[in-house]
């Protein structure tokens, strides 16, 4: 055989030797990779958010993504990706797929990063998780920073009440040398407060402000003033939120494994038969709907799908649904 025809055919083999091989991570140095904090958004409860430092960039991470997997390898909290790469402080959001929270009561599992939008598996971070740590007051930061470099001159007024009761407000004044200003409180957990400003007259581009909790860990409003106005935000801490942190589905499932490459499986209780089951990613496009037929258990094969994250939705017998986030590595 000729030599070229030779190299050819290795060529051959090794990439379809590379194409059945699981997906393997970038080498990322997990020695330089610091959790330096991880904690439920006390803004949303429907999020976890992960703190983390790197700082070996001989060993880049690309697109990289958090999730936490139970004492079963099930995904229970999930990452959308959005950063390019790791970097030297980064806050990560997770959202909540199937897990309870509560106040003071660590959570087992373990946080998983990978790469490649969860095509690669770098390092795991074992728990349990202390999530909510309950105290006696949140400390929250409200600040204002100057937009553009001309002098700004303004005086912001902010109100801070709860239910309709004032508990502080204050004046903060930019006399065109001033770049940022900033007030510090400490606010009960509890629901219903409500942050305001208002502006009469203004000299200047304008200014940016947010409320924030943990050194800019959490955002609980943020926005920018070009303009003389009134500005309202509402937001609460911790209680009284519309979430799936303590709320039960009624209809439960799992999918095992997950993530996974080619294939996985549903399952239900037996109590709880599934009729139907959808899978979409998510910009909606479909790709599985099926009647599945009084079922506890389906398989799905996955095989000749994008890499990516779906939407799984099954649908028992009387109309009850839930849906889980499964992630295909391929």
């Amino acid at each position: 055989m000729p030599s070229a025809m030779k190299t050819n055919l290795l060529i051959l083999i090794f990439t379809a030797l590379l194409m059945n091989q699981p997906a393997m991570g970038q080498m990322g140095n997990c020695d330089s990779l610091s959790i330096t904090r991880m904690e439920i958004n006390p803004f949303n409860m429907n999020q976890i958010l992960v703190r983390a430092e790197y700082t070996d960039f001989d060993n880049f991470i690309t697109h990289p993504g958090f999730l936490i997997a139970d004492e079963n390898e099930a995904t229970i909290a999930l990452e959308e990706v959005f950063f390019f790469g790791m970097a030297t402080d980064q806050v990560h959001t997770l959202e909540i797929m199937d897990m309870n929270i509560l106040p003071n009561t660590p959570v087992p599992g373990e946080l998983q990063l990978w790469s490649l939008f969860f095509e690669g598996f770098e390092c795991a971070f074992p728990g349990p998780f202390l999530l909510w740590e309950e105290v006696d007051c949140v400390p929250l930061v409200f600040s204002a920073s100057r937009a553009g470099g001309a002098p700004l001159f303004v005086d912001i007024e902010w109100t801070l009440s709860q239910n309709g009761m004032e508990l502080e407000t204050g004046t903060m004044v930019f006399n065109g040398e001033n770049t940022q200003e900033q007030v510090s409180f400490c606010l009960e957990q509890g629901c219903g407060y409500t942050l305001e400003l208002n502006v009469d007259d203004m000299e200047g581009v304008g200014f940016t402000y947010n409320l924030h909790y943990g050194d800019f860990f959490a955002i609980g409003a943020s926005g920018g003033v070009l303009e003389p106005g009134f500005v309202s935000h509402d937001f609460d801490l911790y209680e009284c939120l519309v979430t799936n942190v303590t709320e039960e589905s009624p209809l439960e499932f799992s999918i095992y494994p997950n993530p996974s490459s080619g294939f996985f499986q549903v399952s239900s209780d037996p109590n709880q038969a599934l009729q139907y089951l959808t899978v979409s990613d998510l910009s909606g496009r479909l790709f599985l709907h099926e009647a599945v037929g009084r079922q506890s258990i389906i398989q799905v094969d996955a095989s000749s799908w994008p890499a990516g994250m779906y939407i799984v939705s099954a649908y028992g017998e009387n109309g009850e649904s839930a849906r889980r986030k499964w992630i295909h590595t391929k």
